[in-house]
């Protein structure tokens, strides 16, 4: 009986030891998601690393990484799995890409986790930071799901991205959650490794970091610039995906988006904006100059949908800026087109940055066997950061210049702080977050679109299809959002005029990008190399 009790103990033991690091792992990966739309627990990320860290102390490299894998697969399908709704094959394949970055930072924990705990300190953070530049770059990028976006909401704490783009929000989170971690594994287990006087040091530096970055963000708040002034409508038509591309109800389409624009222009805004892709079909241009000879135009079987938004701008008298897929010499681009009052063709631009697995597949060339998992044409991307020119009412002078973010362009630092070396005073993105249905991906969205604007202190205008159209201020306070009687802003028709500020300033950001990003990177290495002899000798 005695034998057949310490059996019992025993598997006990073997399966809680099996459970409690799955839960932690699991507890981690589940305050991180919370702390993004549409929960928005923001509290959640600033604690969310640490049970992961806790499971991490004793591993050997083979399990540090598959901790890490894990929570990292467990986080993201927690925040993006709505790309299934696009493509379930590249949402699966985009998790399990994306939990390699959670790996990667499980991988330098331990490798760091002998250092001196002040060096680890600032060197983790640096770690986390290096891996969230990678990912924005590598493979087109995804800019998405970082841990400083998640304080979009706290405008006080997140105005040093002025300095340090999103990540200098995401180096103090991580840096609060190693603090958190160490100051209860010192309380617990009273480590050794790890003294009293060290815990209160590394408190003392984050409590400084922290007031530091809350009191320059609100000495911005608290800063009043004269700025000149412009008003701007934006419609949201609320167009059903599958409708979008049915040609039967392309003339409903068109005269939905129509009554829309007369009713925001009663506002008599200076622009009016058309989400992404609100053009009903195709545009096909003919003629290269069509920036500058309008009527070397062909719109085919929609010229008369074409002639019809020349005839409201001119009715209206207001510019309007619409999106459309065009196609140039046999060859289909994601646009953005803007209109004068008079139903003048002012210029086009072609979107930038595709999205893969909904504007191109990645790798086709390599593995074309992708093409049939997702049988889409690609897109071809544009090769110009354009900035238009919004004439004044007397077009006698330039009123505003402005750059158009199609898509999720908006969530692409790199790119929109180049529109701002090209004279940029304000952004619009068009999008259309319909593809994800009524999801969290829309929320995510305008969630990074907060820190373009104080990256560049410029507006951003946000008109979508549906998801969520709004405004976003220079200081990132998000303004007019349109939405229903229930504060439903997702699969919702409305418009809004809002007046945005203009400014021609450049930003430290704006000037140099992500000047903080490489630091990190820069420290992260030589970190490796000090650390290098230390972990020899200890391993």
């Amino acid at each position: 009986m005695q034998a057949e009790g310490h059996a019992h103990n025993g598997s006990f033991t073997a399966i809680k030891r099996k459970f409690i690091p799955f839960f932690l792992i699991f507890l981690s990966a589940t305050l991180l998601a919370l702390a993004f739309p549409k929960t928005d627990i923001s509290f959640f990320v600033w604690i969310g690393l640490v049970p992961l860290m806790f499971v991490l102390d004793g591993k050997d490299l083979a399990g540090s990484f598959k901790a890490g894998y894990l929570c990292g697969i467990l986080f993201f399908t927690g925040t993006v799995s709505w790309m299934i709704h696009v493509t379930v094959p590249g949402s699966i394949v985009m998790i399990l890409y994306l939990g390699l970055y959670y790996a990667m930072f499980a991988v330098a924990y331990y490798y760091f986790s002998r250092s001196r705990s002040l060096l680890k300190l600032f060197l983790l953070p640096a770690v986390w930071v290096t891996l969230e530049y990678v990912k924005a770059y590598l493979i087109g990028g995804f800019d998405w799901a970082s841990l400083g976006h998640a304080q979009y909401k706290n405008l006080a704490l997140i105005q040093i991205a002025e300095f340090t783009g999103y990540y200098g929000v995401s180096y103090l989170i991580v840096a609060a959650n190693v603090v958190i971690k160490d100051s209860l594994s010192f309380l617990s287990t009273k480590n050794t490794k790890i003294s009293l006087k060290e815990i209160l040091s590394e408190i003392s530096i984050l409590l400084v970091m922290i007031l530091a970055f809350i009191g320059f963000g609100n000495s911005v708040l608290r800063r009043q610039d004269v700025q000149k002034k412009i008003s701007v409508g934006i419609i949201q038509g609320n167009i059903d995906q599958e409708l979008k591309w049915f040609e039967p109800a392309w003339e409903d389409i068109l005269e939905k988006h129509v009554l829309l624009t007369k009713l925001v222009a009663k506002e008599n805004p200076h622009l009016i904006v058309w989400p992404e892709t609100s053009f009903p079909g195709f545009l096909i241009l003919k003629d290269e100059q069509y920036q500058y000879s309008p009527n070397g135009v062909s719109f085919e079987n929609n010229e008369q949908f074409y002639s019809r938004i020349k005839q409201l701008a001119v009715d209206i008298g207001i510019p309007i800026l619409f999106g459309v897929v065009s196609e140039e010499n046999g060859k289909f681009y994601n646009s953005a087109v803007l209109l004068s009052k008079e139903g003048k063709l002012i210029g086009k631009y072609n979107k930038l940055h595709l999205v893969p697995f909904g504007e191109y597949i990645p790798l086709r060339v390599i593995f074309p066997f992708l093409a049939s998992i997702v049988p889409i044409e690609d897109f071809t991307s544009g090769n110009k950061f354009t900035v238009f020119s919004l004439p004044a009412k007397n077009n006698t002078e330039v009123l505003a210049k402005f750059s158009p973010l199609i898509c999720f362009e908006d969530t692409v630092a790199r790119l929109a702080r180049r529109f701002i070396g090209e004279g940029a005073e304000f952004f619009v993105n068009i999008t259309n977050d319909g593809w994800f249905k009524d999801t969290k991906a829309p929320f995510m969205h305008m969630q990074s679109s907060v820190f373009r604007s104080i990256e560049n202190r410029k507006y951003l205008v946000r008109c979508t299809n549906t998801g969520v159209s709004n405004f976003i201020d220079d200081k990132g306070k998000i303004l007019d959002v349109i939405k229903d009687d229930k504060g439903k802003s997702s699969y919702v028709t409305g418009v809004v005029v809002e007046d945005i500020y203009l400014n021609s300033k450049k930003t430290l950001y704006s000037k140099y990008g992500d000047l903080f990003a490489i630091f990190c990177i820069v420290f992260v290495l030589l970190g490796f190399g000090l650390e290098a002899k230390n972990f020899n000798r200890s391993v």
